[in-house]
């Protein structure tokens, strides 16, 4: 009986550790404005860091944008762009977050740069842009179940694609 006790108390023990990990590394916690901001941050490291999957990370599957592209020709964009050889940075400026339910809208100011493998710097993009999100459902570790933003659209994009 003794030995039962043992072995309840630590599968409760785990249980609850698992807990504390789960809320301590939980975005979720946090208000909607913040994990906007949060994905925002997350979205220049990615591109800081040439890091594909990590731009894509916060993109909806039916993503669109005033440019005419969709989720599909972002992914090719960010594959071909973030895998030459040039450094690309960007620097947010001003953020605004309105947050309307399952749905909301981030207005920042925005500044591209690339830099080539020669060391000059060229900017690519300043200006506003429009960024649309919504709450969709998905899972954490593959199992729980959680409401997360994704980016739907961006409106002001064309000076990118000239």
């Amino acid at each position: 009986m003794k030995r039962l006790s043992c072995v309840v108390f630590a599968a409760a023990l785990i249980v609850i550790g698992i807990g504390v990990v789960y809320w301590y590394t939980s975005p979720y916690r946090y208000s909607n404005e913040i994990q906007i901001v949060n994905i925002l941050a997350d979205e220049q490291t990615a591109i800081r860091n040439k890091d594909v999957k990590g731009v894509l990370a916060h993109v909806s599957s039916s993503y669109n944008d005033s440019a005419g592209n969709n989720y599909d020709s972002l992914r090719i964009m960010a594959l071909d762009t973030l895998r030459s050889g040039t450094k690309f940075d960007s620097l947010i400026e001003h953020q605004f977050v309105t947050v309307n339910g399952d749905t909301a809208h981030a207005d920042i100011a925005v500044t591209v740069t690339r830099t080539s493998p020669e060391g000059s710097i060229d900017k690519l993009f300043s200006g506003p842009l429009t960024i649309s999100f919504r709450k969709y459902k998905t899972k954490r570790w593959y199992i729980v179940p959680v409401r997360a933003w994704k980016i739907t659209s961006t409106d002001g994009l064309p000076g990118i694609t000239e």
